[in-house]
């Protein structure tokens, strides 16, 4: 290498530094890299709380999916103890009919003795 050569390499970073530092260069180059990466930024920021959010919506639907089918195989059940319970009811009433007259008068009785 020349002398001429040295000599520019030395002082070349500092006057490329003194250039950067420049209000009007720093702004540009600002502008630049700001209109190039925002975009790049901004899609890769979407896309991964897209898929964040879509994946925690998809379990949380799923969970509730499972509740509420639980909670209706319960009520389905309950419902058909309840009505067994009923029929079972309705059966004893039919083979053992009461007669609410004679209850009345024997309880009428009852209570004016005490």
């Amino acid at each position: 290498m020349s002398g001429k050569t040295e000599l520019a390499l030395q002082n070349l970073p500092g006057q490329i530094e003194k250039l950067l530092l420049r209000p009007d260069i720093s702004g540009h180059f600002s502008r630049l890299i700001g209109a190039q990466l925002t975009p790049v930024v901004e899609r890769h920021v979407s896309d991964t709380f897209a898929k964040s959010i879509g994946q925690k919506t998809t379990i949380q639907h799923q969970e509730l999916v499972h509740e509420v089918r639980g909670e209706m195989s319960k009520l389905k059940t309950d419902l058909a103890s309840w009505q067994t319970d009923s029929y079972r009811s309705q059966e004893v009433l039919e083979l053992f009919p009461v007669d609410w007259t004679f209850m009345l008068t024997c309880m009428v009785v009852f209570y004016s003795r005490t």
